[in-house]
């Protein structure tokens, strides 16, 4: 069993390709935290927050040789173009772990006419074989192809697992599997009320399962919201919110117990919200969904929790919100 370290490519002000709604730096972030998640202490997370390019992070690591570099992206061009590949040292023979990734990528993202690919032209790539490091890079399909985005959305648990049967990383027998995207409207079957505050018309009254908060069609962001677990907890008492919420000009912002008083964004400084990610526990069988109004780009599906819904890197507002509880 190999021990991996992840680098998420781009970051730190950096989007990387954008396509269909997502940012690549947001999105292989996403899929990063799922494989640690999934892989607990035989996964190590470089940090998130900086961009491992233009940092040179590589020069300066120092980890065991025999660990595992995985740096994760996603590709960009002609909206036909689809499909994973995995990018080594030119002049390197592909070993196991490539080979068991590419062998992934083509049962769940295919497309490539050749699915390992040596480059001498790439920085972490020469970085990572001056130190004798165990590297390759993954582009995990093209952000510009719509089908390939959406096999990356709902399918995002199989790839990471994907990602870690790979490096023979086994996922924790104790990890319940997480919802994915789902179509239509999940069936609420408890109350969850909640409120948003929006750009000129401040907080807005409180709305419940499934309505909208906000506003649609008028152009007006949203910049906060509050959500109120209280009549949940009445059933579930040991109901625990955590929520991140991706503010302009500030980025991710973490809030732990949420309650029906934490106000998830900012008030007065005028910054729209751009994205959101809820985590709810202590409630068995159930999860929360959430559904944000983009501006430019309207709703998206219901996201379970633990995903992201809204965008981020491209200067898109929300401008409103449905939450539910549910099955």
């Amino acid at each position: 069993m190999a021990r991996l370290f992840l680098i998420a490519g781009h970051g730190a002000g950096d989007s990387g390709a954008v396509g269909n709604g997502y940012t690549e730096a947001e999105r292989v972030r996403t899929l990063a935290y799922r494989i640690k998640k999934l892989g607990g202490d035989y996964v190590t997370l470089a940090d998130t927050s900086k961009n491992w390019y233009k940092t040179a992070g590589i020069n300066t690591l120092t980890i065991p040789k025999d660990w595992q570099i995985l740096e994760l992206h996603m590709d960009s061009g002609a909206s036909s173009a689809h499909g994973g590949h995995v990018i080594i040292k030119q002049g390197y023979t592909a070993d196991k772990y490539d080979n068991a990734l590419a062998k992934m990528l083509k049962e769940i993202l295919p497309g490539r006419s050749n699915m390992i690919v040596g480059r001498g032209d790439l920085a972490n790539v020469n970085r990572a074989a001056a130190k004798g490091y165990g590297y390759r890079l993954v582009e995990f399909g093209f952000i510009s192809n719509a089908n390939d985005v959406k096999i990356f959305n709902s399918r995002l648990d199989e790839i990471a697992k994907g990602v870690l049967k790979s490096f023979g990383i086994s996922v924790a027998e104790d990890e319940p599997p997480l919802p994915k995207q789902i179509p239509g409207n999940p069936v609420n079957d408890m109350l969850l009320y909640y409120r948003a505050h929006c750009q000129g018309v401040g907080w807005l009254d409180p709305v419940r399962d499934g309505q909208v908060a906000g506003t649609v069609g008028f152009s007006k962001r949203l910049e906060a919201i509050m959500i109120d677990l209280r009549k949940v907890r009445e059933k579930y008492p040991d109901a625990k919110l955590s929520a991140k919420a991706h503010i302009q000009g500030i980025g991710w912002v973490s809030y732990d117990n949420v309650e029906h008083d934490t106000v998830i964004g900012t008030v007065g400084q005028g910054k729209r919200l751009e994205a959101i990610e809820l985590e709810l526990t202590g409630v068995p069988g159930k999860n929360i969904y959430a559904q944000t109004h983009l501006a430019k780009f309207g709703w998206t599906g219901y996201i379970a929790g633990g995903y992201t819904s809204g965008t981020v890197g491209i200067k898109t507002a929300v401008e409103a919100m449905r939450l539910k509880v549910a099955q």
